[in-house]
């Protein structure tokens, strides 16, 4: 930081996107301040400095302790097109004579945020309402959702039903949405990215609604039907998921290799799996053998395979049980299980690499213990660093080839996101993780 000169009175300028910014604060003034083009994953330092006077007589206080902090953004989601199993239709709600309570609300179940830009609204495979040509956003938020109204105002639909979410956006839709006068109708959401056939995001199947009338998927893939008043635009229900479905789970030894599959017909907000092995049937005391959470589908409705090679070390002749944890978006774990594999004899362990690598950790979210786990080259050594979202090292270690994990107690931390960091000569990779109180 260049230390402010006296005499020259700085411009104000909230934009980061030349890594620089500036603004100038009152006395006595109080608030927050936003700031623009910042990158993800980056910390950003701040420094305050007082002064008097202002123009060329602006005199600085620089000598003496400066106040300082700094902040670290998060990393950035990513705008995609909508896809099947991730963007629902999520209610639909036709109030008759009153066109600025009727609506159709999309819901996003991922991270990213989804680009509407090239799809389009289909009633009764009939008539199709291009979301671009309408008044408003056009993308859903990540883990959000997005009302299209009749051509109502935000305002004048706010009026009817109350202020909006902020992860709900808003399309003013048009006014010749016809809903259908005591008719229901069946509804179609469809992305066309211009070269190949449209692909069908998700289709009502059925007519739904009608006129008085608000449908819902509760749970995702059944409509049921009630009075409009009863509607929440912009709020899922708590009965709108689609759970876990596991329809196969098996352990099958080969290439002195144990290997675990799993299948599931469908799947809600599942942000990913764990397993965890032990020699006795005893999950309490088990170990979780991924060294990061294994990706799952998020919502789906349709099968998904899976499929993870347990390389830790294995005897010959011994029996192992397996379960399997799912962990919801929220952090909310199922467990399944156990099964069995039995290691024949004469079976030789499978090698473990040998390398400087930054693995992950787990569980992930943890509360308050979590385990990282790492390898570092024979000969090497470097340090292992803990940060809190605002760039501010909370622990440091350091490590060599002798040690492969380090568990960290973060009881004494609040919720939030966390960053860890394996550093060597000839390494260096960062890492965020979650704890949830």
């Amino acid at each position: 930081f260049p230390a402010p000169a006296d005499g020259t009175d700085p411009t104000e300028d909230t934009d980061l996107s030349d890594g620089t910014a500036l603004v100038k604060v009152a006395h006595g003034a109080k608030g927050s301040y936003s700031f623009t083009s910042l990158s993800e994953l980056t910390t950003y330092y701040f420094k305050i400095w007082s002064y008097t006077n202002s123009g060329t007589d602006i005199d600085f206080k620089i000598d003496g302790t400066v106040p300082t902090d700094n902040a670290t953004t998060e990393e950035a989601p990513s705008i995609v097109s909508p896809s099947v199993g991730v963007v629902f239709i999520s209610e639909i709600a036709d109030a008759g004579s009153d066109y600025n309570s009727e609506y159709i609300e999309l819901y996003n179940n991922s991270d990213d945020i989804i680009d509407l830009s090239n799809s389009k609204i289909v009633m009764d495979q009939s008539t199709n309402f291009q979301i671009t040509n309408y008044t408003g956003d056009s993308q859903i938020p990540s883990n959000g959702l997005f009302i299209m109204s009749r051509g109502a105002t935000k305002t004048e639909f706010e009026t009817e039903w109350g202020p909006l979410p902020t992860n709900c956006n808003y399309n003013e839709g048009s006014s010749s949405m016809y809903f259908g006068t005591d008719t229901a109708r069946r509804w179609q959401l469809i992305y066309d990215d211009g070269t190949k056939a449209d692909v069908i995001i998700d289709d009502t199947q059925t007519a739904v609604a009608g006129s008085g009338n608000r449908s819902l998927q509760e749970p995702i893939g059944v409509w049921n039907t009630c009075d409009s008043s009863n509607a929440t635009p912009g709020q899922l229900d708590p009965g709108q998921t689609l759970p876990v479905v596991l329809s196969e789970f098996t352990a099958v030894f080969a290439g002195n290799t144990p290997t675990i599959y799993w299948t599931t017909q469908s799947e809600t907000n599942n942000s990913g799996w764990n397993l965890y092995r032990n020699q006795v049937e005893d999950f309490a005391n088990a170990t979780c053998i991924n060294v990061e959470l294994i990706e799952g589908a998020g919502t789906t409705s349709e099968p998904t395979n899976y499929s993870y090679s347990d390389l830790y070390p294995i005897t010959a002749g011994e029996t192992y049980w397996y379960w399997l944890e799912s962990v919801e978006n929220n952090g909310t774990t199922e467990t399944y299980g156990p099964i069995t594999l039995d290691i024949p004899a004469g079976s030789d362990t499978p090698e473990l690499p040998q390398l400087t690598s930054l693995k992950g950790n787990y569980p992930n979210p943890f509360n308050p213990q979590t385990t990282i786990e790492f390898t570092v080259k024979e000969g090497n050594t470097g340090t292992l660093t803990i940060y809190n979202a605002k760039g501010q090292v909370l622990q440091s270690v350091n490590v060599d080839a002798s040690m492969q994990e380090y568990t960290w107690d973060a009881a004494n931390y609040g919720s939030g996101v966390y960053f860890y960091k394996l550093e060597t000569e000839n390494y260096s990779q960062i890492k965020k993780m979650i704890m949830l109180k």
